[in-house]
């Protein structure tokens, strides 16, 4: 059996240790979970067999810890398997915690190259992935955004917590220079809820009227602004659906800096909307195939420093070309139709991601190792 450490929430661990462990149930594996303080935050019965297995311990079975790269040092197992996702470099102490790892796993080839690079060679790629039962695409999305697009205009979305990492005020930024007195009316969709910064939105609100917005509308759970023939929708809560932002979209916007694998944006083009975005780090594992027309040039590569999560300690990331960004953004809007219509060779490009891949690359590891 393996025991894997981890946590179950709707957070980026929690999600990927779900999808992933949800997988591997489906395909037999036998395991218990070990959750942080033995807390779930998922209403998924299944969970409850998961947890329940803790009773069949025993410490010669293989360990396999989901979580940051600083607590690798602290779970149990014959095998003792971390699998970190960063974003960037790490630092000196993290990488003494690896040391005491008998092998990594990373979603990446980028960050799998990393580490190579570092002198770790026990190291695996497992990719992220996406649900096809909830974010799937048919040939019928096509039709259903060009009534959307005829209806309500260009309407892009955006999913990833506000930071600079992810680039959130330059999206805002790059919309509306962009877009302002665009002959369409022009909608960004931002579910950007940040829970470990408590004055999130007032930090985004004084931001979006220092541009000229104003307040046009505000309830419990969103709260909108406009300057003439934009709009911003801000939701103040995290949805549990997120497929009902991208079912409301026709375009996604997503300009990071740097990614461990970046789950909405590829939850996005399975959904059916092609998505600006940029090409580094984890991403680039999964967008070789993306349409050149909506990738969006790199910028200066700068130290990564935004005085909260990052301190300039961390390595580079590396700023997107705004002005490359907002030409492609005027160009779906002088004639959007030819854009909408990649949406299938934006999904094609990533079809093969599912979390039902992952959990096969990860047994096939797995038994590689003596693991199974």
């Amino acid at each position: 059996m393996i025991n894997f450490y981890c946590p179950i929430n709707n957070l980026g661990y929690g999600v990927h240790s779900y999808n992933l462990l949800k997988s591997l149930d489906k395909l037999g594996i036998d395991f218990a979970l070990f959750p942080p303080n033995n807390i779930t935050d998922c209403s998924d019965t299944i969970i409850e067999k998961w947890v329940n297995n803790q009773k069949k311990f025993n410490k010669n079975d293989i360990g396999v810890m989901i979580f940051h790269e600083q607590f690798m040092n602290r779970f149990y197992g014959k095998l003792r398997i971390g699998f970190p996702v960063f974003e960037l470099d790490l630092l000196p102490e993290d990488i003494e915690k690896l040391k005491t790892l008998d092998y990594i796993l990373q979603t990446s080839e980028y960050f799998k190259s990393y580490l190579n690079s570092i002198g770790f060679n026990n190291v695996f790629v497992v990719p992220e992935g996406f649900n096809p039962d909830i974010y799937n695409f048919d040939a019928s999305i096509i039709q259903k955004k060009e009534k959307l697009l005829n209806e309500r205009g260009l309407i892009f979305s955006h999913i990833g917590k506000m930071e600079e990492r992810k680039s959130t005020l330059d999206i805002v930024n790059v919309f509306t220079q962009a877009l302002h007195n665009s002959t369409n009316k022009c909608t960004l969709i931002l579910n950007v809820v940040n829970p470990f910064l408590s004055n999130w939105l007032d930090l985004l609100s004084s931001f979006i009227y220092s541009i000229g917005y104003i307040k046009l509308q505000e309830d419990e759970s969103t709260v909108s602004f406009v300057k003439d023939n934009l709009k911003l929708i801000v939701l103040k809560y995290k949805l549990k659906n997120i497929r009902e932002i991208y079912d409301s979209s026709v375009f996604g916007l997503y300009l990071s800096k740097a990614e461990g694998w970046n789950l909405p944006l590829i939850e996005s083009i399975a959904s059916g909307l092609p998505c600006v975005t940029t090409n580094n780090t984890g991403m680039s594992d999964y967008l070789k195939e993306y349409p050149s027309e909506f990738i969006v040039q790199p910028g200066q590569s700068t130290v990564a420093n935004d005085g909260v999560w990052f301190r300039g300690n961390r390595g580079n990331w590396v700023c997107p070309d705004l002005g490359s960004a907002k030409q492609i953004l005027r160009s779906i809007a002088s004639n959007p139709f030819p854009y909408l219509h990649k949406i299938k060779d934006c999904y094609n490009s990533i079809k093969n991601f599912t979390w039902e891949m992952s959990a096969q690359k990860f047994i096939s590891i797995m038994k590689h190792i003596g693991g199974l």
